[in-house]
């Protein structure tokens, strides 16, 4: 501010000490420029200055003039105890049992692939296959593993209660099928055959249930399996039903067979058409339907084949 705009000669005077007295306690550029490098960091190439926070903790600015995180160097290392297990997180290109099993079937898998899948989980340092490994060459394959219960399969290193009971209710499945395999299967050639059966079975109930009979190529019985029941106005059942019972039985041929509460075994004219429908169905994927049995709590029965309401197979 030039003294000539004051026309006091004080007051200029006084100004003029005033103005002097605050030049002299101004500190020159250069110190400036120091205090700035110093406290806030060079200056950018806006001529912003840069704080030191972002040099270390945020780096240069991008281009658009914002700063970018960047961590530093020595927060990128990781350092493991020496005593660490480290575990190879790679990926295998060897397929496992469980993808075998789905690629090739059950058949194509050994014992300890199929053991394997059953345990579902090793342990540290010792995959599932080679657990399974361990077990059937400590008790002598899976038949001597048959022999065991679950509390001794369950003190083997790995193993618990949990996996234990799995294997060997899993042999005891397999123990099982064995055994109703190789008996006889009752043949079923007459209704009367498939009456027998089940009055002492349905006869008696007081609410409708209906039974598919699984027959083989030679009329042997598969399987007998409940697919519905119902109150006592009858049991509504569609064709795709009955026939997805049979599909999963593998059945050559079925047979329908329910019971009327009433007493009377004379069929209904929901039951005519619901076993024309499965017959047709039945034809259509090469399982026929060849009766539809109807017992009730007086020992009388009907079948829709004698009545001629079948087709004779």
């Amino acid at each position: 501010m030039a003294e000539g705009r004051f026309r006091h000669p004080k007051i200029a005077s006084l100004c003029g000490k005033t103005i002097g007295a605050e030049r002299a306690h101004t500190p020159p550029m250069q110190t400036l420029v120091e205090t700035i490098n110093q406290g806030f960091g060079a200056k950018d190439a806006g001529g912003d200055p840069r704080l030191p926070m972002f040099n270390q903790g945020f780096g240069v600015k991008d281009a658009g003039g914002d700063p970018k995180p960047q961590v530093p160097k020595q927060d990128l290392e990781v350092h493991f105890p020496p005593d660490a297990n480290l575990v190879d997180s790679t990926v295998s290109l060897v397929p496992g049992p469980r993808e075998r099993a789905l690629d090739q079937g059950m058949g194509a898998l050994g014992d300890a692939d199929l053991l394997a899948i059953l345990l579902g989980t090793g342990l540290t340092g010792c995959p599932v296959l080679q657990l399974a490994n361990a077990l059937i060459a400590r008790f002598g394959g899976l038949e001597g593993m048959a022999r065991l219960g679950p509390r001794a399969l369950a003190e083997h290193p790995g193993m618990g209660m949990a996996k234990a009971l799995r294997v060997t209710a899993a042999l005891e499945a397999g123990r099982r099928s064995i055994i109703r395999s190789l008996k006889p299967r009752p043949e079923i050639l007459t209704s009367t055959a498939v009456a027998e059966w089940f009055t002492s079975r349905l006869g008696w109930k007081d609410q409708e249930e209906l039974w598919l009979l699984s027959l083989d190529g030679r009329h042997g019985m598969r399987s007998a399996r409940r697919v519905a029941q119902g109150g006592l106005h009858g049991v509504h059942l569609t064709a795709r039903d009955v026939l997805t019972a049979g599909l999963q039985d593998a059945a050559a041929a079925v047979i329908l067979v329910h019971n009327h509460p009433s007493g009377d075994p004379m069929p209904s004219r929901e039951d005519m058409e619901m076993t024309h429908r499965v017959s047709l169905a039945g034809r259509s994927v090469g399982m026929p339907l060849i009766d539809h049995v109807i017992v009730s709590s007086t020992g009388r029965y009907t079948s829709m084949l004698d009545l001629g309401m079948l087709p004779s197979n």
